[in-house]
């Protein structure tokens, strides 16, 4: 379902990249990303 939206939210936005990404309790064993919603969960 996930990758779906992803496709769905890729093409609709005709973006040349998408992440999926996950929030994580301790994120220094993975890294942050700093991101911008552009509209809710996307």
């Amino acid at each position: 379902m996930h990758l779906i939206k992803l496709m769905e939210v890729k093409r609709k936005l005709n973006a040349e990249v998408v992440l999926l990404i996950q929030r994580v309790e301790n994120p220094r064993k993975y890294g942050v990303v700093g991101v911008e919603e552009i509209k809710d969960n996307i």
